[in-house]
């Protein structure tokens, strides 16, 4: 799911990028707070996660214990490193955002 995709549609939907802010403002911290009740499916999208904690904090963005699992340290940290890089934060690991990772960290 591309997170940037929905940003835009939400913004298009509203009309108004500063509701439109609000609203996955709230979203985000609705997510925060169900995201560590949610178990990790399959060893893949563990692997994911544990790799992009790794990186993040190659790249000086704490994404709390590097287990795996997207917590909130890691949604915070992912967020932060979006900003910082001028993406879109969604906070969310999307194929932009790994691709950037990628491309400063040597892919490890």
């Amino acid at each position: 799911m591309d997170f940037g995709k929905i940003v835009t549609l939400i913004i298009g939907l509203l009309g108004s990028p500063g509701v439109a802010a609000d609203i996955i403002k709230l979203l985000l911290q609705l997510f925060a707070k169900i995201a560590p009740l949610i178990p990790t499916t399959t060893p893949a999208v563990e692997m994911d996660v544990k790799w992009a904690q790794q990186a993040l904090a190659k790249l000086g963005f704490d994404p709390g214990v590097i287990d795996g699992v997207m917590g909130p340290k890691t949604i915070a940290a992912i967020g932060a490193y979006q900003t910082a890089r001028g993406l879109i934060v969604d906070h969310w690991l999307g194929s932009e955002t790994q691709t950037k990772l990628r491309m400063e960290t040597g892919g490890t």
